[in-house]
């Protein structure tokens, strides 16, 4: 049965990646997910009962996730106030179902997964219809929730047996819980007594080469050794029960040699099944630093000798009774025993000095178990991970909210560090929540928001709960319940309030503290014990056995009052939805809801999530509840709050995934629908299918349209008032002119052509929110904020993890200094890709290439050079032929004419002949030649040259791991992977030289949907075609290449052994080319050339279908496991896995710090995060202080191994005469980024030298800046050098005015300082005399009289509707040493 059931799963996965419909829509969640699970999510059948914030962000989230079935159902119908909340209501939809309106809305979002409606309420036959039952209504009660957890636990289906009975078979429901209740969430997760995990991680499994394994009883898998290979990988296998298996496959040798082991063994090793592995270990030499004592710099490392030691005195050597020989050893680094005698030295068995060993794993090697059993290895092998699928256990939720600690934790999981460290948070938010229920079950609704006497009656009823848990933890044992570790009964006080103390009595806490490592509580009571006595405070805690106790129980009373408050706060709230955290326990439901598949570890089992910070200090006035669409916002915040939120202005750049999510969130907490307020939204794309499946506020009808414009008229269906200014732009340097100053720091509103005029005056916009994908985009529009001064919400995700970062102004550090991007993967050489893949990425990464230099670089230059071919052939003849052009100039222009990989103008000018007149058959031959030179003739060349018995020039076998030894292919249109690599580079060439327009596809200016594509019945799409172009198709006969073929060894040798040509010669031969292309271009008259432009998503263009051929065709000539299209697919785009929950809980928690943000809450109540799913990480931190640049500095600089390459020795370490030291120093110190040095307006250039020099003691070194090139690039303009220091360099101005006088002429002068002997430095005292002439002396003067705005509008441009500039300057001291400083901003 169990094989029949994985043959049905691998059959219903075969067809998904069949629908290209499917496959296009998913591709991004396919690449985070796999489509196995896709598979089983795609019959998964869910029913969410509770429509409120977190049901329908649960439900949009999984729509979008693509189950087979979502019904909704629930009791009430949406108020005026709840629509603020939810993603599906509008105003129009107050007073019906709530899930017969969000229905059709949510079957928008995906014509893929039926979205069903159950009106009214939980019956056990809907729930018995369904995989799994998700609660997001808490009104429904402790007792019901219960109730209908047992029921899923307890669930039955009637089956027939094997004989036909019909019987009774156990068949759980999985079960969630969920809700958010103001600012504390929870989610519970059920998913059975034993739930199956196949993959608890999501991280992709490893591949690796094997060049050995040992016959022995713990056989050791040896793997590319890093000291042979550039290619060597650590092995990177966990030594764990769930992801420590391996499979082996294409080991040559290691078959079974007894027939009666085959059943255990396998036939071979390759068919032996999954081994479990362990690490190996290895014993080194331990390299430790050599202090500077002894002449070291603090970070050379050098192994150490064992050395006896002799006594001084008796001159015997010492005894140590733990040693094996019964003498003392001592370890010593080598240049501390220049003089020992060597009979002191420890020695090895084999007469070698002893060194201190240490005990390390071998990252290349993994010991597998008994491989006796099989003939010796014989070579090659590949090593995958595989994963053992794991059980989970899980308790009802009865038991859980008794004890909801997990069986094997220490304790309940932790969001956030800081309140981890109080040691009683979570437990807290456990009690809190206990605390509603019961109040809610005693009354029927949850506490009146605000209510002092109600939350008072809430905190009763903790302090009771809590009392009742710790005696039943107390008789029973811990593992019974849960409690608070205070006793929330007991005696509370409030904190000191440190911050009103004078500055000393704060100094002297936070040095007592971290002197003996008190907190900020326990020191400041401790020094109060003292009467501020510093000295008495410290003694008393080292003398009095009672101080510390005291001080714990100061502390208690401390912790407990703010235990007490916390309780208060979440009561005053409970009673409302708070939109950011609906979103965010929404994203969190939905993507536990997809671990149903066994992808992923589900919850075990209670999440507890708070977002307290963002609630006032004080609650607002418990007046008569408010009514209208921000009635929950102004319970919680007040009037005020929500009056800033409605005219606050944002930037947001991007309008993506991140910035759907953004622009729904704003939408419902109500930003920018005030008068004042105002969203502008920029983004250069256009929407393309694979957005759909997580850019939610669009539709398969708005493919090809802008992002900004259909997000901003989407989002206004969910509330008309929000205010959104939509623009097709990219932020970058040249849309400063849109983006300018007075939309930063003035009215707040672009620049754009159809914007009349701007209101004068104001602050500009309130915040930024980043939704971008692109790291250099990021960190410009980080710069920027940084300039103005302004906050910066930012966010990313990357498959199940997401992340979210706060910038605040001059409080902490931008995004810039933030934690630096993962680097990227390690470059493959070149000589792996062209000649020597061992993996498929290696082909995929090849075909990718291949694109480039076969349909984008040698088309584009051939566009070029159609544009004026004369021009070309004329300038090029007449350069070469005058002498105005070098060796190495000719030798670039003949490349680009006529190069040996046939792609130079030469060729494809012919070739672009030939297709003109001969249409798409040359285009299909063209695509059968290419197969051979790539797949026949490049193979039979390769093993010409190196046949598989060649060896190295050391004797050593040429054909071993990671190197496969290559097969020949041949033109078999019968096959489909050649067939599809013929019909896309036919389809690729027509293209390319004018046959066919660029694909595309999009909306005309009618509206109307267009596309360039060549249809999918068109005949160049068919076989026949193919067959007919090749009708008596002739393959040319191989012959040997007398090309060198590049290895890792002969790279060298192959650039030192190419010969040189003299100018004479290459001139020659230009001219021939030139004349042989211009004999081509009379045929060329009316045809084009079209350069691709690498699309991944629009699959009808050939692109992927090429690279995907190309790179599998790769894979059967070196024997390479071939890949799925879709994998080729986020392999050559480079396609980052994404799928919706990531986004929206994202945003979710960005809109948390936003409300705080308009609230002006202190550093400490702001949170940054790092998140992961699929581990259920969920870790939130208050944001790191603006890093502080300060004191002197010494770096090093390390030589560039490819224009140095003599600087380094045998090991690779640079040689210390190559490093270089460079230093700086910090003016001021400290400073931070946020800092500015102010030019005021109207400053002169002398007027800036003055005013580094007096107020900051630094020198104006140099100043630059940047103006656009003819190409819309950059380049760096030198406009101030401070002048050279002559007199330090041995000028001596009166030998120079006796020698040669001002009023001489430049000839006599010259002559004049020439013929003095007691001039040394000719040229110094040349440009000396120029620079004392009274005429350069007044230009010098007048230069540094002018104003720095009107240099800089002299050479860089117009300056208009800039308010300020930062100056790009060098800097220094009156050492010369470079100095840093924050930017120096000219006032404008």
């Amino acid at each position: 049965m169990a094989s029949e059931a994985m043959a049905s799963e691998a059959k219903a996965t075969s067809e998904l990646t069949k629908n290209k419909a499917f496959m296009d829509l998913y591709s991004r969640q396919i690449g985070a997910f796999g489509i196995e699970t896709m598979s089983k999510l795609v019959n998964m059948k869910v029913l969410i009962y509770g429509l409120g914030g977190v049901g329908i962000e649960t439900a949009k989230n999984l729509v979008l996730a693509g189950p087979g079935t979502v019904t909704l159902t629930q009791d009430q119908n949406p108020t005026i106030n709840q629509t603020r909340t939810k993603t599906q209501s509008r105003e129009e939809d107050v007073g019906s179902p709530r899930a017969r309106v969000c229905a059709p809305r949510l079957q928008e979002l995906n014509a893929l997964v039926r979205v069903g409606v159950h009106e009214g309420g939980l019956t056990e036959e809907l729930v018995g219809q369904h995989d799994m039952l998700v609660i997001t209504s808490p009104d429904l009660g402790r007792e019901e929730l219960i109730r209908w957890n047992t029921f899923c636990r307890q669930h039955e289906v009637v089956v027939p047996d094997a004989r036909g009975k019909r019987v009774s078979r156990q068949s759980p429901i999985k079960f969630i819980c969920a809700a958010a209740m103001g600012a504390l969430s929870y989610v519970f997760s059920d998913f059975g007594d034993d739930f199956l995990v196949n993959d608890e991680t999501g991280e992709p499994t490893v591949s690796r080469t094997i060049t050995g394994i040992s016959c022995e009883e713990d056989g050791i898998i040896q793997l590319v050794d890093p000291h042979t290979s550039e290619l060597a990988q650590p092995h990177n296998v966990e030594d764990t029960e769930h992801r420590g298996y391996v499979t082996l496959s294409e080991v040559e040798g290691m078959y079974c040699k007894d027939e009666a082991s085959l059943g255990k063994l396998g036939h071979s090793i390759n068919s032996s099944g999954p081994w479990r592995v362990q690490h190996v270990w290895k014993t080194i030499a331990e390299q430790l630093i050599v202090p500077r004592s002894l002449g070291g710099d603090g970070k050379q490392r050098e192994e150490q000798f064992w050395v006896r030691v002799r006594d001084e005195k008796t001159g015997e050597l010492v005894k140590d009774a733990d040693q094996a020989d019964g003498l003392k050893r001592v370890p010593k680094f080598a240049r501390e025993c220049g003089d020992l005698p060597e009979d002191l030295f420890v020695r090895n068995e084999d007469g070698s000095k002893a060194t201190r060993m240490t005990r390390v794993k071998d990252f290349y090697k993994l010991k597998i178990g008994d491989t006796r059993g099989y003939s010796p290895y014989e070579g090659g092998g590949v090593l995958q991970q595989v994963l053992e699928p794991v059980v989970h256990h899980h308790k009802s939720l009865g038991t859980m909210l008794q004890q909801p600690v997990a069986e094997g934790f220490p304790s309940l999981m932790s969001c956030d560090g800081d309140k981890e460290e109080k040691g009683w948070w979570y437990p807290l938010l456990h009690v809190t929540k206990q605390a509603l229920f019961t109040f809610h079950a005693t009354h029927g609704r949850f506490p009146t928001p605000n209510d002092e006497a109600e939350a008072a009656e809430v905190v009763g009823i903790a302090q009771s709960y809590n009392t009742a848990m710790s005696q039943l933890r107390s008789f029973c044992g811990e593992s019974q319940a849960c409690s608070v570790p205070l006793d929330l009964a007991g005696e509370a006080v409030p904190a000191p309030d440190v911050a009103s103390l004078p500055q000393e009595k704060q100094d002297a806490i936070k040095s007592l503290g971290e002197g003996v490592g008190l907190d900020e509580v326990r020191a400041y009571f401790a020094l109060e014990r003292a009467s501020w006595n510093a000295e008495d405070a410290m003694m008393a805690l080292f003398t009095d056995p009672s101080a510390m106790d005291a001080l714990a129980a100061e502390k208690v009373k401390v912790d407990t009052f703010e235990a007490i408050a916390a309780i208060k706060k979440f009561t005053y709230a409970a009673g409302v939805e708070f939109q950011p955290l609906c979103c965010f326990i929404g994203g969190i439901v939905a993507q536990e809801v997809v671990k149903y598949t066994g992808k992923f570890t589900p919850l075990n089992q209670w999440l507890h999530f708070d977002c307290v910070e963002v609630l006032p200090d004080s609650p607002p006035p418990a007046a008569a509840a408010p009514a209208g669409r921000y009635a929950n916002n102004v319970t919680l915040f007040g009037q005020d709050v929500q009056d800033k939120i409605m005219n606050s202005k944002t930037f947001m750049v991007g309008c993506g995934a991140l910035g759907c999510e953004f622009l729904k969130n704003f939408a419902l907490l109500g930003v920018a629908t005030g008068e004042q307020g105002l969203v502008t939204v920029t983004d250069g794309d256009r929407i393309e299918v694979s957005n759909l499946n997580r850019q939610f506020l669009f539709r398969s009808e708005h493919v090809g349209t802008p992002k900004s414009t259909t997000a901003a008229q989407s989002v206004k269906l969910m509330n008309p008032a929000i205010k959104v200014r939509s623009l097709e732009l990219l932020a970058m340097p040249s849309t400063e002119n849109v983006f300018d100053d007075d939309f930063w720091a003035g009215s707040g509103v672009p620049n754009a052509d159809d914007v009349a005029e701007r209101p004068a005056g104001g602050f500009g916009i309130d915040f930024v929110t980043n939704a971008l994908d692109s790291v250099k985009a990021r960190k410009y529009v980080d710069s920027r904020c940084v300039f103005f001064h302004k906050p910066l919400l930012e966010s990313g995700t990357e498959g199940t993890k997401f992340n979210s970062m706060v910038v605040l102004p001059t409080l902490t550090e931008s995004y810039d200094e933030g934690d630096p991007e993962p680097a990227a993967g390690e470059a493959i050489p070149m000589c792996t890709l062209r000649n020597f893949p061992s993996t498929i990425v290696h082909c995929i990464e090849w075909a990718r290439g291949q694109f480039e230099d076969l349909f984008v670089t040698p088309v584009s230059t051939l566009r070029d050079f159609l544009d004026d071919p004369d021009g070309y052939i004329n300038n090029l003849r007449e350069n070469a032929e005058a002498y105005m052009m070098d060796a190495n100039d000719l030798s670039k222009a003949i490349e680009a004419i006529d190069n040996k990989e046939g792609t130079g103008l030469l060729t494809t000018a012919k070739t672009l002949a030939e297709v003109k007149a001969q249409g798409f058959a040359a285009c299909v031959r063209l695509a059968a030649d290419l197969f051979n030179k790539l797949y026949n003739h490049r193979m039979r060349d390769l093993i010409h040259q190196f046949p598989r018995d060649y060896v190295t020039s050391d004797g050593k076998p040429f054909w071993v791991p990671p190197k496969r030894f290559p097969a020949v292919l041949e033109l078999a249109l019968a096959e489909p992977t050649v067939l599809a690599f013929v019909i896309s580079v036919a389809n690729l060439f027509a293209v390319a030289y004018g046959l066919q327009p660029l694909p595309e596809n999009g909306r005309n200016e009618n509206g109307e949907e267009f596309d360039t594509f060549v249809p999918e019945a068109h005949e160049w799409r068919a076989e026949a075609t193919v067959r007919a172009a090749l009708a008596g198709y002739a393959v040319q006969d191989w012959s040997p290449s007398s090309e060198k073929i590049e290895t890792e060894e002969n790279t060298e040798e192959a650039k030192e052994a190419a010969p040189a040509e003299s100018v004479e010669d290459l001139i020659a031969k230009l001219t021939g080319l030139l004349s042989e292309l211009g004999a081509v271009r009379s045929q060329l008259a009316g045809a084009k050339a079209q350069p691709a432009d690498f699309e991944k998503d629009l699959d009808q263009n050939f692109h992927i279908d090429f690279v995907s051929a190309a790179a599998n065709l790769r894979g059967r000539n070196y024997g390479i496991k071939e890949a799925t299209r879709h994998k080729v697919k986020m392999i050559a785009g480079k396609i980052i896995p994404a799928i919706a929950t990531s986004t929206a809980c994202a945003t979710a928690l960005v809109c948390m710090e936003l409300v705080k943000l308009l609230q002006s809450k202190p550093k400490v109540a702001f949170r940054n995060s790092s998140n992961s799913f699929a581990i259920n990480s969920f870790q939130m931190a208050e944001p790191s202080d603006a890093r502080k640049v300060a004191g002197r500095h010494e770096e090093e600089i390390l030589p560039d191994p490819v224009s140095e390459p003599d600087a380094f020795d045998e090991t690779g370490a640079p040689l210390p005469e190559y490093i270089r030291k460079s230093v700086w120093v910090a003016v001021p110190s400290p400073h931070t980024k946020w800092d500015r040095i102010n030019v005021p307006a109207g400053t002169t250039l002398g007027g800036l030298v003055e005013l580094l020099e007096s107020q900051h003691s630094i020198l104006l070194a140099g100043w630059t800046c940047d103006v656009e090139t003819e190409d819309g690039g950059k380049s760096g303009v030198v406009l101030y050098n401070k002048p050279r220091d002559a007199a330090a360099l041995g000028f001596d101005k009166e030998l120079l005015l006796a020698t040669a006088p001002l009023d001489l002429s430049f000839q006599k002068a010259q002559m004049a300082i020439l013929r003095n002997k007691d001039i040394k430095n000719k040229q110094l005292y040349s440009m000396q005399w120029k620079a004392l002439q009274p005429e350069q002396v007044a230009k010098e003067n007048a230069f540094r009289s002018r104003n720095l705005a009107d240099i800089l509008e002299e050479k860089a441009g117009s300056l208009s509707g800039r308010k300020s500039i930062e100056l790009q300057v060098n800097l220094e001291n009156a050492d010369g040493e470079e100095v840093r400083t924050p930017p120096c901003v000219l006032q404008l």
